[in-house]
């Protein structure tokens, strides 16, 4: 049986505070994301996989923290669902 690491009240704070900002992060990655669903929809999933990395990289280069998620997410959902 594994110890049961007790946890500081520092810490309860910092990791509800983290999980508040990642659920933030993730409501602006889906408001852009369903921004273009009309017009792309699921495309990423047939798309080339070049095109998707170029994106990425360009979306690093002008520092769109959100888009660069989003296409990680992308090639990730990609990625796990090779058939």
């Amino acid at each position: 049986m594994s110890e049961v690491r007790r946890v500081s009240a520092g810490e309860l704070e910092a990791r509800y505070k983290t999980k508040h900002e990642l659920l933030d992060f993730f409501d602006e990655m889906q408001v852009k994301i369903y921004y273009h669903f009309e017009d792309k929809g699921t495309s990423w999933k047939t798309c080339p996989i070049g095109f998707l990395k170029l994106e990425l990289i360009k979306h690093v280069k002008r520092e769109d923290w959100v888009d660069v998620a989003n296409f990680a997410f992308m090639l990730d959902d990609r990625q796990r669902n090779k058939k």
